[in-house]
């Protein structure tokens, strides 16, 4: 029995499982303040939830096969940035799952910030962490009304 138990708590603590349990790794968005004033560029990359794909989306699968790009400069993006700046959020996994939208922001064509939606986590710097409000609001600024809808159904009241 003691032996069966010894086995179990190995499981618990080397499995996923007890990663998720026991992670104490903090990412923090950490953009130089320069590019906050700068000439930002935000593109986002969308596939509605709604369209099946054959297997797990990653990010550079959405930005190939993309149903929405959208390019926009304006003061919403430096004001998004600006907020987002110096936050630190938990990071639960590194497993990217199903993705699908990716967010990047540039500053004089220069990649600086990015982030990927999947409804109920997203990646921040390729850490896997739980999904904020902010994020998805953001994007549906700038996305086609009629898949709003989809955006709104992932962010927790």
């Amino acid at each position: 029995m003691r032996n069966c138990c010894f086995f179990i708590l190995l499981f618990v603590l080397f499995s996923n499982i007890g990663q998720n349990i026991f992670a104490d790794e903090i990412e923090e968005i950490n953009i130089n303040p320069r590019y906050i004033n700068g000439k930002l560029t935000v593109v986002i990359y969308y596939i509605p939830f709604s369209i099946l794909t054959r297997s797990a989306l990653g990010i550079n699968a959405v930005k190939s096969i993309y149903h929405i790009k959208i390019e926009a400069r304006d003061s919403d993006v430096y004001k998004f940035i600006s907020g987002i700046n110096n936050t630190k959020y938990n990071v639960f996994d590194t497993n990217t799952g199903d993705l699908r939208c990716v967010v990047e922001f540039y500053y004089d064509n220069n990649l600086i910030f990015s982030y990927a939606l999947a409804g109920g986590y997203m990646i921040i710097n390729g850490k896997r962490i739980l999904d904020t409000e902010i994020f998805y609001n953001f994007i549906i600024h700038y996305l086609p009304r009629k898949y709003e809808h989809n955006i709104l159904r992932f962010i927790k009241k």
